[in-house]
């Protein structure tokens, strides 16, 4: 190999699910993708109202925020990726770029669907083709994940995350402690449901 080939390289899948063990517990994964939803609408000055569903393998968390565009989602879908809100001088929590990989930490499958503008983008990964990455040490093309990649949509801005095949026990009661201990912080006025009950 020739000094010009020498390259920094990372192995994209390996982060990412090395990035997974950050967030430990249900509480910690379901706090990163409502928190996301919040930056979003304090980013666009809009009251979040963002909603969790507690279903038997599934966690779904959807809310109100400005949604992805195709370089919204390229942004999400880089590990350590430079939070825009933050480079634009607004005040918000997400810091380093890995909150992408926290579903895995508790799940098998994760879905991601956003609209923005009157355009739909949706993905669905799961940890058993991220392991057939992570063999391989090369950057993932997302092209085969892809359900929906800027089509027309009549949904309103904002962003859904469904986090299924979870083997790791869910409680309901700690998701709740947790956000209603974290969400002071972003002021009064925030809505977040976890199924009936208003945090």
């Amino acid at each position: 190999m020739s000094r010009d080939n020498l390259q920094f390289k990372s192995n994209t899948a390996k982060s990412i699910l090395d990035g997974a063990h950050l967030f430990k517990h249900t509480h910690n994964v379901v706090w990163e993708y409502v928190s996301n939803e919040l930056d979003s609408c304090v980013e666009i000055k809009r009251k979040p109202i963002i909603h969790v569903s507690f279903e038997k393998d599934k966690l779904t968390i959807s809310g109100n925020g400005a949604g992805m565009d195709k370089d919204g989602l390229q942004n999400f879908f880089t590990m350590h990726g430079e939070n825009r809100a933050r480079k634009k001088g607004i005040r918000v929590r997400g810091k380093n770029g890995t909150g992408k990989s926290a579903a895995f930490a508790i799940a098998n499958s994760f879905f991601l669907s956003t609209s923005k503008n009157k355009k739909n983008y949706s993905i669905k990964l799961t940890k058993k083709e991220l392991k057939k990455y992570q063999e391989k040490g090369d950057n993932i093309p997302l092209k085969d994940y892809i359900i929906n990649y800027g089509e027309k949509t009549k949904e309103n801005d904002g962003t859904k995350v469904e986090i299924s095949e979870i083997f790791s026990k869910s409680n309901k009661k700690d998701t709740i402690d947790y956000i209603e201990k974290h969400l002071g912080s972003y002021g009064k006025g925030a809505e977040v449901w976890v199924d009936n009950h208003l945090c």
